[in-house]
């Protein structure tokens, strides 16, 4: 019997370190994926702004740059205010 129970408890503790493994590995691939979106939306943002800088050289108009643009962070540009007639 002695031996049994020890074989149950040595099953359980193995089950709860595959079960352990698995979280972790599912945590990092999370942790991946939400660096990863935040990259993207990184560079959709600058994409914006210089997608909206470059059409509005066409007016003569340029927006004034308050922040400058980082790795991690698009420019951001402060808009004068055009009247449409």
């Amino acid at each position: 019997q002695l031996s049994s129970s020890k074989r149950f408890l040595f099953d359980e503790i193995s089950a709860f370190k595959v079960a352990d493994r698995e979280r972790r590995a599912q945590y990092s691939e999370l942790l991946k994926r939400m660096r990863r979106a935040d990259e993207l939306r990184i560079v959709v943002e600058k994409l914006e702004v210089r997608k909206n800088v470059a059409a509005r050289k066409k007016n003569h108009l340029r927006p004034k740059q308050i922040t400058k643009g980082e790795p991690m962070k698009a420019r951001v540009f402060q808009w004068t205010y055009e009247r449409n007639k």
